[in-house]
């Protein structure tokens, strides 16, 4: 009875940790993509935060960004 619940639990616990791994560096490239680009400033809204950014590369100023349109 040990032996089989060993290895079911290990088996799930790799597998769980793989995919735990991956996830967690898929997070971490998505915030650092979202920092880049300001889009954390950008769901503030319109505001002096966003004055001399450049947003989506320079596709947007950030004294002419707004929120709502």
């Amino acid at each position: 009875m040990r032996r089989l619940v060993r290895r079911a639990v290990r088996g799930l616990a790799s597998m769980f940790w793989k995919l735990w791994r991956e996830f967690r560096f898929m997070v971490m490239s998505t915030a650092a993509d979202d920092s880049a680009n300001n889009l954390n400033r950008m769901r503030l809204g319109p505001g002096k935060h966003l004055h001399g950014k450049e947003l989506f590369g320079g596709a947007v100023k950030g004294e002419d960004f707004d929120y709502f349109q």
